[in-house]
């Protein structure tokens, strides 16, 4: 989140600095740090123009501002197009302004918007497809199928609303408004060449806008997950800092092995045992093998599994973390006998053990032999607790079968 104080020097309707009053009531100069406060006017001209120079960021104590020309018009992606004759070819190259609001806003800004030359698009949800003020929008995009506060302020949700429409222009209000404060959304709307702004005054949101800006870089693309109880998605910078636990709804999304090593042991701190253990195929079973080396190719793990010794705020401890990425997590000979190892391990370097589950239970292919796993793993465990050594199981989702029915529980 970004935190800083704000300073707003506001343009008139013609592009004049409007003075700030001192405390003996008499008109000071801007400050060099202040932020500006932009017009709709002076925003349309900026993003219709070829060059958006002269900003009136660049220009904060008025002496040098300028009006700009918008003989040349650019499109939301900063494309050039010349001039048009044809009025309704003209209004189809207009600069986008994704409105953020609710309708009741929304139904007073959209004339305001549309005036200063943008075209405007409205986001809505389907269960509120049929409100009136959608109707006074150029375009419209949905963002979901049911309306939520979350929904209206989930970066994923509105860069891709912004995307669908090709926005040069984001403008948040009510719900969405906490938008203008998370760096890592406004570094990707200015890497997709967007313009977020916010309004100078809630309560009257057509008095100005402040430009909302970050100096932090934009996350490489292709890193947002979905919480699979609210449905919204989220980037997995913010995530992995909030544990893997939703920041809308509170549910637990599930960790790989490189991730819970990440978010749990210190850093540099785990060293991986007993990585390669020769699989068996002791019933023959029919593509088994082939399914093996599929799932190796396509998760890059050698097993369900990964077991070693790690730290924890500087204390030794030997750890096994299960993979549901791998057939499921499903318990075979190679699972049990890695688990196996990693206690009897422990026992001998007296270190506590760690193990957090996640199994579909009893591998099938290996029938009795992966039952007979149940059994070996529990008399390891056993000779642990004799030796006075503390054994914690930490189940995730999923945890059921035969593992559940051994050293889960």
């Amino acid at each position: 989140m970004k935190q800083r104080k704000q300073n707003y020097v506001t343009l008139s309707f013609d592009g004049a600095m409007v003075p700030s009053q001192g405390k003996s009531g008499k008109a000071e100069p801007a400050m060099e740090s202040a932020d500006v406060a932009y017009r709709l006017s002076r925003m349309f001209e900026e993003s219709a123009t070829a060059s958006a120079a002269p900003n009136a960021l660049d220009a904060a104590d008025g002496s040098e501002y300028t009006a700009a020309t918008t003989g040349d018009v650019r499109t939301a992606r900063g494309t050039l197009v010349a001039p048009l004759a044809d009025e309704g070819a003209r209004c189809a190259s207009k600069p986008v302004a994704l409105v953020m609001a609710r309708s009741k806003t929304a139904r007073r800004m959209m004339q305001s918007v549309a005036e200063a030359g943008f075209s405007v698009c409205a986001a809505y949800t389907q269960d509120h497809r049929f409100d009136v003020h959608l109707k006074a929008a150029q375009s419209t995009v949905s963002l979901g199928d049911k309306y939520t506060d979350a929904l209206f302020c989930n970066s994923h949700a509105v860069l891709t609303a912004a995307e669908t429409c090709g926005a040069s222009i984001v403008l948040l209000c009510d719900e969405a408004l906490p938008l203008a404060e998370v760096d890592s959304f406004l570094a990707r709307a200015a890497a997709r060449g967007m313009r977020v702004f916010r309004p100078l005054s809630p309560e009257a949101p057509l008095l100005g806008w402040v430009l909302c800006t970050t100096d932090k870089p934009a996350i490489e693309e292709g890193t947002w997950r979905t919480c699979p109880q609210c449905g919204l998605s989220f980037d997995e910078a913010s995530l992995a800092s909030g544990h893997y636990v939703c920041p809308t709804c509170g549910g637990y999304l599930r960790m790989s092995s490189a991730e819970r090593i990440n978010d749990l042991l210190d850093a540099n701190s785990f060293a991986e045992w007993s990585r390669c253990v020769p699989e068996t195929d002791p019933l023959g079973f029919p593509g088994y093998a082939g399914k093996l080396t599929a799932q190796r190719d396509k998760t890059g793990l050698e097993e369900a599994v990964r077991t070693g010794v790690g730290s924890i705020a500087g204390l030794k401890v030997a750890i096994g973390i299960m993979e549901s990425q791998f057939f499921m997590g499903s318990m075979g000979s190679v699972v049990g006998e890695k688990v196996a190892r990693l206690v009897e391990r422990a026992t001998d370097e007296r270190l506590p053990v760690v193990v957090f589950t996640a199994s579909g239970g009893a591998r099938m292919q290996e029938g009795l032999v992966s039952l007979m796993q149940m059994a070996k793993v529990s008399c390891a465990l056993a000779r642990h607790g004799e030796a006075g050594l503390p054994y914690i199981s930490v189940l995730t989702d999923p945890t059921t079968g035969g593992v559940t029915a051994s050293f889960a529980m």
